[in-house]
C-alpha cells in the first residue's frame, strides 16, 4: 500500500534509472526506499517491479567510488 501511494505521488524510480538519478530523489524526499517501476507508456500507470532502499543505493555508490579510485591508482 505504501508503494502504491508513493507511485501515485510520483515518488519512484524507473527500472532503467541510474544511481545518478536515484540518489537525488532520496535526498529530496527523505524516504528510506523508493518503488522501482516500469513505464509502459505516457497514458499508462507505472507498474511496480520492486523497491530500491537508500542504504543499498549508497553502498553501490561507495563500491563504484572505491573501484574508480583503485583504477586511478593502479
Amino acid at each position: 500500500e505504501a508503494c502504491q501511494r508513493m507511485i501515485a505521488q510520483g515518488l519512484y524510480v524507473p527500472q532503467s534509472a541510474t544511481l545518478e538519478t536515484a540518489l537525488p530523489r532520496f535526498d529530496k524526499s527523505g524516504v528510506a526506499f523508493l518503488p522501482v517501476v516500469t513505464l509502459e507508456g505516457e497514458d499508462q500507470s507505472p507498474v511496480m517491479q520492486g523497491a530500491l532502499f537508500h542504504v543499498d543505493a549508497l553502498k553501490a555508490y561507495n563500491r563504484a567510488l572505491a573501484a574508480t579510485a583503485a583504477e586511478e591508482h593502479s
